[in-house]
């Protein structure tokens, strides 16, 4: 039997920009090494008036990450990473875990990203 427990966690904003760059930086290399493959076209940062030190910190500063997969835009903005951060805690416990102590295995920072998108995770 699961207890259900609902408490207040404050993440790190570096944490979430790391989580969100590892899942979507294309020359993030595999574990071997290797290039990796993409499941999403094309990322772009939507300008909002604010000086950005990187792109992937768009969706905590107010702004968002436009993300094309198979055609199809979606958005990656903060509302996204708070989804996101809620179904790694209930669906995936381990890569919510990694992400707390800023481990970013492809597979971690894939799931954490999907999550933000789809609300689920689509793509192996």
């Amino acid at each position: 039997m699961n207890i259900p427990i609902r408490f207040d966690l404050h993440i790190n904003a570096q944490k979430i920009i790391d989580a969100i760059k590892a899942g979507l930086d294309p020359h993030r290399a595999n574990k071997g090494g290797e290039p990796r493959s993409v499941w999403w076209q094309r990322v772009q940062h939507a300008q909002s008036g604010g000086e950005l030190m990187d792109i992937y910190e768009a969706p905590l500063r107010g702004s968002h990450l436009s993300v094309w997969v198979l055609g199809v835009e979606y958005n990656l903005d903060e509302n996204a990473v708070r989804r996101a951060i809620q179904i790694l805690a209930e669906k995936y416990p381990k890569s919510f875990g990694d992400m707390l102590f800023g481990y970013y295995s492809q597979g971690a920072a894939d799931r954490f990203v999907q999550c933000a998108l789809f609300g689920e995770v689509r793509h192996a």
